[in-house]
């Protein structure tokens, strides 16, 4: 039986997933491949998901959903190594394929698995993080530069709308099958996928690895979001709750953001 209500809020969730990600790619653009990076990495198709699978089910689904986020950015941040990786060797678009699968063979699984519990996925996301920050720190032949990421109205227009079908597939797949699965794909790289074929197709490898660089220092307030989804949605609702997990990430994002600065400047001197 055709549900309206459902289909409105379905329809709701693509339009704020192709707002929220052409807004993100658009600073992502104005401020060059090192801060694109790390806005890049922030919560935001993630959040718009989490958001909708809250408004379309419960806040309590959501706070399921959540539980499964971690290990799945973990995944994320091995697609962007990946890639990494294989465009020195590859067309960007084998590598872009190639990382996505990599990505599907570690997600897929945990949910699968039914990976319920922060506390085991939390400690994945940290590994995955760590071991990309000095992995991604070892491309030191990669294009160190500030010239902004230029793309077209029509690119950043189908990259948006990717990323909103994703979103969409997510809330409807946390409805249809449960909302781990919602959860493992709200979590997929949907924003670095899109700017990667920009990025490969207009500039090369050397200047996607300079964005790639910076992904984890964004990815890093993630995990804060999520453990706020988990605990803020059932107590205070959706939009609370959204408002309190933000809170929470630009905290951890500022931190980090911070002692990398401090470090690469101490490094300098």
């Amino acid at each position: 039986m055709f549900d309206q209500a459902f289909a409105i809020k379905l329809a709701l969730s693509f339009l704020a997933g192709t707002a929220i990600a052409a807004i993100t790619l658009y600073s992502a653009q104005r401020f060059g491949p090192k801060t694109g990076g790390l806005i890049a990495g922030l919560p935001s198709t993630t959040a718009v998901g989490l958001f909708f699978i809250g408004y379309t089910q419960t806040p309590e689904a959501a706070a399921t959903a959540s539980t499964i986020v971690p290990a799945a950015v973990g995944g994320s941040l091995v697609f962007v190594m990946a890639y990494v990786t294989l465009c020195e060797k590859k067309n960007y678009i084998h590598s872009l394929l190639a990382a996505t699968m990599i990505w599907f063979a570690i997600a897929l699984p945990l949910t699968i698995l039914k990976i319920e519990n922060l506390y085991f996925s939390s400690p994945i996301f940290i590994t995955a993080w760590i071991v990309a920050v000095k992995y991604l720190k070892s491309f030191d032949g990669a294009a160190e530069t500030s010239e902004r990421i230029k793309q077209s109205k029509e690119q950043t227009i189908s990259r948006s709308l990717f990323a909103g079908c994703v979103i969409l597939f997510a809330v409807y797949a946390s409805n249809a099958l449960g909302p781990l699965w919602g959860g493992v794909f709200a979590a997929f790289p949907a924003l670095f996928f899109s700017m990667f074929i920009v990025l490969g197709k207009s500039y090369g490898c050397d200047y996607t690895t300079t964005l790639a660089k910076n992904t984890p220092l964004g990815l890093f307030s993630v995990a804060p979001y999520v453990w706020g989804v988990h605990y803020f949605y059932p107590a205070y609702g959706i939009f609370t709750g959204t408002a309190l997990a933000y809170v929470l990430a630009f905290i951890a994002a500022a931190i980090i953001y911070k002692l990398s600065a401090g470090f690469i400047k101490k490094k300098r001197s």
